[in-house]
């Protein structure tokens, strides 16, 4: 069975009087992908207060995440409920939104959680298979799609500003060498760096003394 709160996530529940519809739309439904939101707001206070009138499910803070509904919920976070392009995002797409406004960068930890969240949300809905939004994107097994909230909504919006490193994002959600093994990748490296100091009879530098010292403690 799926889980629908993500585990690393503090829960500040949102206002359930703003989510879900009439039939046949309901009140929840299976997910199949994410819209990626700018929260156009750079505090929580700001989310908060519009928690009362809007409805997503998950926000990236600079240092948290927080979690407002259940993944299954219908939020409406994406002003899209029709099946044009295939997609209705209210209703199939789970909402993101990160702390920030248009112009700023997410940070790194932004970046990692956006990646992070995205592939936790879609092994819940049995996929794994990472897909960018196109314009037309039917529900196909094992994919995950990841829009953004000018690509799906009727109503204009610039959200998420050119907030999004696409590029950054897909690659490390493609990236399915497992921790483990990245693990050990990065002490094979240190190893045969250390061997290299080894043949030329030089002593080890105290910094990759640590860094060995580190990874297999």
């Amino acid at each position: 069975m799926a889980e629908l709160w993500f585990p690393g996530a503090q829960r500040w529940p949102g206002n359930s009087a703003v989510t879900g519809y009439l039939p046949p739309l309901g009140q929840r439904a299976p997910k199949r992908g994410a819209v990626l939101h700018s929260a156009e707001g750079s505090n929580w206070d700001v989310i908060h207060n519009l928690l009362l009138t809007k409805s997503w499910h998950l926000t990236i803070g600079y240092d948290r995440v927080e979690q407002h509904h259940s993944l299954d919920v219908n939020c409406w976070h994406g002003a899209d409920t029709d099946d044009d392009n295939a997609v209705r995002a209210n209703i199939d797409l789970i909402g993101i939104e990160a702390l920030g406004m248009a112009g700023e960068a997410l940070t790194a930890y932004q970046r990692e959680q956006e990646v992070e969240l995205n592939r936790w949300c879609a092994a819940q809905f049995g996929r794994s298979t990472f897909h960018r939004f196109d314009g037309w994107d039917p529900d196909e097994a094992g994919v995950w799609v990841l829009a953004e909230h000018n690509e799906v909504s009727n109503t204009y919006t610039a959200c998420p500003s050119g907030r999004i490193p696409w590029p950054r994002i897909l690659a490390a959600l493609e990236d399915t060498v497992d921790d483990q093994a990245r693990l050990w990748m990065a002490v094979a490296a240190l190893f045969g760096e250390a061997a290299s100091y080894a043949l030329r009879g030089r002593p080890l530098p105290a910094a990759l003394k640590a860094q060995i010292k580190y990874l297999v403690a």
